[in-house]
């Protein structure tokens, strides 16, 4: 019998913790669950619309750095393979479908283990450094958000500071032959040719920027559906923290730990931690019910792709 590890224990664990903590506050605050049922089908149905857009962002940004690397991607694939990853994310500890996601990437195109970490990371670090500059801006621009204002415009600073430092570092490359060595200067490489390419990096910032606004907006569509009137410039904030929970990525989906997260950052930005609980399990059902509708349509449609291609060798 195969053993539990121990990092899957502390990820269940720690889900299982902030879930029954989430549920133990949801019955002591019932006002809370009777906003659910002034949501209408129409709000619904335009929060899974932006999160369906918002997820596709991720495929555009596979689809046009992995060209770099001579790889052509169907519609199918760029479209299809966030999906597939968030499914995989939200049912495994640790990000499990990222790692789907590079079996595939590797079985289908050959693309090797060292050139997709250098496409995540650096999705990751324009995506942070997008969220970071917005985030630098609405504090600076918000005066009525107080001295906390000043707070998150520090951590923004820092981060856009550091990814700053990171992008100028010039091309890297350890002495070695061994696999280790090997594979981080494949991944060092990769990474100085998508940062030297300025049209390419514009681009992908670009498909960033919609993707951090397409979240603010779903963020602000869903205080609004439980009939909660927030200033722009607070609902960006409250959206934008989110994003860096990839650092911290310990449960499912980072489920319980989201929901907290937005709803710490609702309280301390004035709108309320209950109402900020609600708006985060708002963006999370509608997120999954697109994520695991076209995740397992397109599970299926790459798998026959593979089996098509692995037949197809075996014949040759």
């Amino acid at each position: 019998m195969k053993r539990i590890s121990t990092k899957s224990i502390i990820s269940i664990s720690i889900l299982l913790l902030t879930c029954c903590g989430i549920v133990y506050y949801l019955s002591l605050h019932q006002e809370l669950l009777n906003s659910l049922w002034k949501i209408s089908l129409t709000q619904v149905v335009v929060l899974i619309i932006l999160r369906t857009l918002y997820t596709s962002t991720y495929g555009l940004f596979l689809k046009i750095s992995i060209a770099k690397l001579h790889i052509r991607l169907k519609p199918r694939e760029w479209f299809g393979l966030p999906f597939i990853t968030t499914m995989g994310n939200q049912l495994t500890p640790f990000a499990g479908g990222v790692i789907m996601r590079a079996v595939y990437l590797k079985q289908r195109h050959s693309l090797s283990y060292a050139q997709f970490a250098t496409l995540l990371f650096a999705n990751h670090l324009i995506t942070f450094w997008v969220a970071g500059c917005i985030g630098i801006l609405t504090c600076v621009f918000s005066p009525h958000l107080g001295p906390a204002r000043w707070i998150l415009a520090i951590f923004f600073s820092i981060v856009v500071v550091v990814i700053a430092i990171i992008v100028s570092l010039p091309p890297y490359s350890l002495s070695g032959q061994n696999m280790l060595i090997k594979t981080i200067n494949n991944f060092f490489e990769g990474w100085s040719i998508l940062k030297d390419d300025k049209t390419l990096l514009i681009l992908v910032t670009l498909i960033a920027f919609i993707g951090v606004m397409l979240n603010g907006l779903s963020f602000g569509v869903a205080f609004y559906a439980i009939d909660l009137n927030v200033l722009p410039q607070t609902v960006l904030l409250v959206s934008l923290l989110p994003f860096f929970l990839i650092l911290i990525y310990i449960t499912p989906g980072n489920l319980g730990v989201q929901e907290i997260i937005i709803s710490i950052t609702s309280g301390f930005l004035g709108t309320g931690l209950g109402k900020g609980l609600l708006v985060a399990l708002l963006i999370r059902a509608t997120t999954l019910i697109p994520v695991f509708s076209l995740g397992m349509i397109y599970s299926i449609l790459l798998a026959n792709d593979l089996k098509g291609k692995s037949g197809s060798e075996t014949i040759l």
